[in-house]
């Protein structure tokens, strides 16, 4: 009995459309797997807990982000954990890593919330510890602000 089962699918592999239709398929996603692989694979890339500083020093926000670094590219998105009045917000972040130094800027997703700055942050020796400053306009107010901010990698 195996001999006809196997004959079944050899006549159908022969068959040009579906040889042609099954390459192209596992073309498509080899591809897709060899870029998510290739764009997650830089030093900062994965999940990262931060915390957002008052002036005095107090926590004001948690943040959880999720980091794809790619040589020197960074493209992250982050959610707020706290205050629960902002857990709704989300936004993307575009930046550079590069001498230890991340750099770049932000805008949240939904355009209903106006959140747009730019982050510039240091690492630390084993790059796992960031820290530095997220720079903003807050509604109403037309001087930009700092936020002192600590990111761990979880």
């Amino acid at each position: 009995m195996p001999g006809q089962w196997w004959d079944t699918l050899l006549s159908v592999v022969k068959n040009p459309y579906v040889t042609n239709l099954v390459s192209a398929w596992l073309g498509f996603f080899s591809y897709r797997i060899y870029r998510y692989a290739r764009s997650s694979r830089g030093q900062l890339s994965g999940t990262w807990y931060g915390e957002v500083f008052d002036e005095s020093g107090q926590i004001v926000k948690y943040d959880l982000y999720r980091v794809k670094h790619s040589r020197e590219n960074l493209f992250v998105t982050g959610r707020r954990l706290y205050p629960e009045s902002q857990q709704h917000r989300t936004w993307d972040f575009q930046g550079v890593y590069r001498d230890r130094t991340v750099s770049g800027h932000y805008k949240s997703i939904d355009p209903r919330v106006k959140s747009l700055g730019a982050v510039l942050l240091i690492a630390d020796d084993r790059g796992e510890l960031l820290r530095g400053f997220f720079m903003t306009i807050s509604s109403g107010s037309t001087e930009p602000g700092k936020l002192r901010v600590l990111l761990q990698k979880v």
